[in-house]
């Protein structure tokens, strides 16, 4: 058993990658540099679309979040000035109602969490399409090592995709 065993004095430098000195780094050329704009491009388009619609969801929680929490106020108000007409009490119950309704709808929905997520996840994309034109822009010898930069930038895109909400 002992002469099955592997000994690590019988593994050389040379049988390890990372100690190999003939190894080359991945060098910068135009087809990684395509695919690292092309993520760029993608990240920008993306957090476009994610604006869009967290603008929309902040107009539908606006839409049905001022009615909602107005329509008490006016109704109690306009009720006590009101009071002696006889459709008084139908109109506040109307008023009431309706308020309760807009409340309801925008609970069931959410539209404040889902325009939170999407102005989070813009940003994100956004940010990493920064982090992308920013090492783009240098000279292809500044530049971090092409083989990194390439898994990290295809990772933190592969990961924004794959927590995105739909667009």
């Amino acid at each position: 058993m002992a002469a099955e065993a592997l000994r690590l004095e019988d593994i050389s430098p040379a049988h390890s990658s990372v100690d190999d000195v003939t190894r080359k780094e991945l060098l910068w050329e135009e087809r990684e540099e395509k695919l690292i704009k092309k993520i760029a491009v993608q990240c920008s388009a993306s957090a476009v679309l994610h604006t869009a619609k967290a603008r929309k969801f902040k107009r539908m929680f606006v839409l049905l979040g001022l009615p909602s929490a107005l329509l008490p106020l006016v109704a109690a108000a306009l009720g006590d000035i009101f009071k002696d007409k006889d459709d008084t009490g139908k109109y506040m119950q109307i008023a009431l109602l309706v308020s309760g309704l807009l409340s309801g709808i925008g609970t069931f929905f959410n539209f404040g969490k889902k325009l939170q997520i999407h102005f989070d996840t813009a940003g994100k994309y956004a940010e990493l399409q920064l982090f992308i034109d920013t090492e783009m822009c240098k000279p292809r010898a500044m530049r971090m090592a092409c083989d990194a930069f390439l898994v990290l930038a295809t990772n933190k895109f592969s990961g924004l995709n794959l927590q995105a909400p739909d667009a």
